[in-house]
C-alpha cells in the first residue's frame, strides 16, 4: 500500500473497536448480564454465572460483527477530509481501497469465529443450562417416529452412545452401544436384535458387531445446527435434506464474513453522505437484517430454497454498496 493508504488503514482500528465495543456493551448488557443477574437472585453460583457471561460474550461478539463493521466505516471516514481528496484527484476506489482491505481481514476473522468459538460455546452454553435445571448432561432422547420408538442416552453432533429403536408394528427392539457417521452412512456397533410375535413371546436375538443404521431411525431433535462447523453441516445436510434449518445455516455460514467485509464498505462510502450517512447506515443495517429473517422464513416455508435464502442477503447488500460508491462518486 502507499503511504496515504496506509494513513486510512491506520485510521480504521480504532473506530471499529470503539463500534463493537458499544455492540458488545448494548447486546451483552440488556440480555446476558440481566439474565445472569436474575438467576443469581434465585440461587445460581458464582462460577456458573461466570461461565455463563464468557460463552454470552462469545454470542454478543458474534450479532455485534455487522454493526461494528457498519458504524467503524462511517465513524473513520467521517474523520477524513473526503472533499480534499476528491479536489486532490484521488477517486472513490483509492480511498475505498484500505476499506476493502480491512473488510476482507474482518470477514476472515467473522468465519474463523463463526466456524470455531461459536458452535463451541452454544453447545457449552445448552450443556450449563441442563446443569443449572438439575438436568443429567447427557441429556436422554425420547422420539416417536411413525410406529417406532426411539431413545438415546447420549449424543453428540455425528455421535451416539446406548441407542434403542423399539417398532410396535415387526415387535423388534434393536439396541446400539453407539452409532457414528463415517461420511456417507450412519454405522453402529455392538448390535443386540430381538424380536418377538404376536403372542409376544421371544423369537429371535442375534448380536451383530457392526451394521448400518437406517437413517429414518436417527432422532430428529439431536440436529442443532448452531451447534456444528462447516464441516459437520456438509456431513448432516447430506444425511437430512428433509430438516432445511440445516441447509440454511451451512449457506449463512458462508454468505456472514462476506456480509461483514461489505457492511464495512458501505459504511466507509456513507460517510461521504454527511449528516444522513450515520442514518443511512442504521436503514442499511435494519434492513439486512430484516431481509434475511424474511429469506429465512421464506425457505423454512418451502417458497424459497436454502441456497437463495443463504445469499440473497449479500446480494442486496452488494446492490446496496453499488448504490453508496455511485453516490460517493
Amino acid at each position: 500500500m502507499t503511504i496515504f493508504e496506509q494513513y486510512i488503514w491506520s485510521h480504521l482500528w480504532t473506530p471499529f473497536l470503539y463500534a463493537l465495543s458499544a455492540c458488545l456493551a448494548l447486546t451483552f448488557s440488556a440480555g446476558a448480564l440481566v439474565d445472569v443477574m436474575r438467576q443469581i437472585t434465585q440461587g445460581l453460583s458464582l462460577d456458573m454465572a461466570c461461565q455463563i457471561l464468557c460463552l454470552q460474550l462469545v454470542l454478543s461478539i458474534h450479532l455485534g460483527l455487522p454493526a461494528s463493521c457498519v458504524f467503524g466505516g462511517i465513524f473513520a471516514y467521517a474523520n477524513l477530509d473526503l472533499m480534499a481528496l476528491r479536489t486532490s484527484g484521488i477517486g472513490v476506489a483509492r480511498w475505498l481501497k484500505p476499506s476493502l482491505i480491512f473488510g476482507c481481514m474482518v470477514g476472515w476473522l467473522a468465519w474463523q469465529w463463526n466456524e470455531w468459538a461459536l458452535p463451541l460455546a452454544n453447545y457449552s452454553l445448552h450443556k450449563l443450562q441442563d446443569q443449572i435445571q438439575n438436568q443429567i448432561t447427557s441429556k436422554a432422547l425420547v422420539n416417536q417416529i411413525n410406529h417406532k420408538l426411539i431413545y438415546v442416552k447420549e449424543w453428540k453432533p455425528l455421535h451416539m452412545n446406548h441407542c434403542v429403536m423399539w417398532d410396535s408394528e415387526m415387535n423388534q427392539l434393536w439396541m446400539a452401544k453407539q452409532i457414528d457417521w463415517d461420511g456417507a452412512r450412519w454405522i453402529a456397533k455392538q448390535v443386540v436384535h430381538y424380536q418377538w410375535d404376536d403372542q409376544f413371546q421371544l423369537q429371535l436375538q442375534s448380536h451383530v458387531a457392526k451394521m448400518e443404521w437406517p437413517t429414518a431411525w436417527i432422532s430428529q431433535q439431536q440436529w442443532q445446527p448452531m451447534w456444528m462447523n462447516v464441516q459437520t453441516l456438509k456431513c448432516y445436510k447430506q444425511v437430512a435434506e428433509f430438516n432445511k434449518h440445516i441447509a440454511i445455516r451451512y449457506y449463512q455460514k458462508y454468505a456472514f464474513p462476506i456480509s461483514c467485509g461489505l457492511l464495512h464498505l458501505i459504511g466507509s462510502s456513507l460517510a461521504s453522505v454527511s449528516k444522513k450517512g450515520f442514518i443511512l447506515s442504521l436503514i442499511v443495517l435494519f434492513g439486512y437484517y430484516l431481509f434475511g429473517f424474511g429469506c429465512e422464513a421464506l425457505a423454512e416455508s418451502s417458497q424459497m430454497s436454502a441456497l437463495m435464502a443463504g445469499w440473497m442477503p449479500v446480494a442486496g447488500l452488494f446492490f446496496v454498496l453499488c448504490l453508496c460508491m455511485k453516490q460517493a462518486s
